[in-house]
């Protein structure tokens, strides 16, 4: 009888550790959070969940191709979002005024560049080891994976839970014979590798965060000294304005702009429910 109380308190408490862990996420990932999700959270969740039930190859090679197409467009992306915000940052040391500006400016741009610089080394990093993993092409020259591939790409994100034990029933790649059944084993998010693969765009994000930091408290300067009041002044309350508006559409255009994008979609889809046969890209 006592046990019962004790369950519903442990139940309880894992329930609030997960909403707590939650808060922390979506708190931490607060300026790049669709692109979490988007790209990372989201796609290594549903190949796990995949693991648990018998799937078709074909299927499972869908998940992990998505997985890597929009993961290697984000990281090309990246590589060149750092590069311009280390070169904005480096020519705001140019400008004779920031000697004399708040010190704040000055280390939040220096983070900037760090982080810019380190973003960029990430990304090639990551790049490197999906190129390493290697993909296969048709004969079009289309890149696609196969079963075998998969079985490589799932330790760089799923941990084994139960590994199967008749092995796998299907090796085939996506464009052989009709689908069939494959058995991997039950993997579950290894969060070490999730936390891993959603660091360039944290480094990017917090970044250029940094970099519009260092701008406003650079050009905010006289206001926060409280001088005189002065044409320096009157660009600080201008510029507060602007920033304070263009921040408010971002916010609303970013929130909305994947609100009503299916993560699950893929072109390959429509066309292979019209009765066609493609190589997923």
């Amino acid at each position: 009888m006592e046990s019962m109380p004790r369950q519903r308190r442990s139940s309880a408490k894992d329930a609030f550790n997960i909403s707590l862990l939650k808060a922390l996420i979506v708190f931490g990932t607060l300026p790049y959070y669709r692109l979490f999700n988007f790209n990372t959270l989201q796609p290594i969740l549903s190949i796990a969940a995949s693991t648990r039930e018998p799937v078709t190859s074909r299927h499972l090679v869908r998940l992990m191709t998505r997985w890597r197409t929009r993961k290697l467009a984000e990281l090309q992306f990246i590589s060149l979002a750092c590069a311009i915000i280390a070169a904005a940052v480096i020519g705001s040391f140019s400008w004779e005024a920031v000697r004399e500006s708040y010190w704040l400016a000055s280390a939040f741009w220096y983070c900037s560049l760090g982080l810019a610089i380190l973003g960029v080394m990430i990304a090639a990093q990551q790049v490197t080891i999906l190129e390493i993993l290697g993909v296969r092409r048709t004969q079009k020259g289309d890149p696609m994976l196969t079963t075998a591939d998969v079985r490589r790409y799932l330790p760089l994100m799923l941990t084994q839970v139960h590994p199967t034990q008749d092995g796998p029933r299907s090796s085939v790649d996506i464009n052989m014979g009709p689908q069939r059944e494959v058995q991997i084993g039950e993997w579950r998010p290894r969060w070490k590798m999730v936390f891993t693969w959603q660091v360039p765009v944290m480094f990017m994000s917090y970044s250029a965060c940094l970099f519009i930091a260092g701008l406003t408290i650079y050009i905010c300067t006289p206001l926060l000294r409280g001088e005189e009041w002065s044409p320096s002044s009157n660009i600080a309350v201008v510029y507060l304005a602007v920033v304070g508006i263009a921040g408010a559409i971002f916010e609303f255009c970013s929130f909305w702009g994947y609100h009503y994008v299916d993560l699950g979609h893929w072109p390959e889809d429509e066309y292979e429910a019209e009765g066609n046969t493609s190589p997923i890209r």
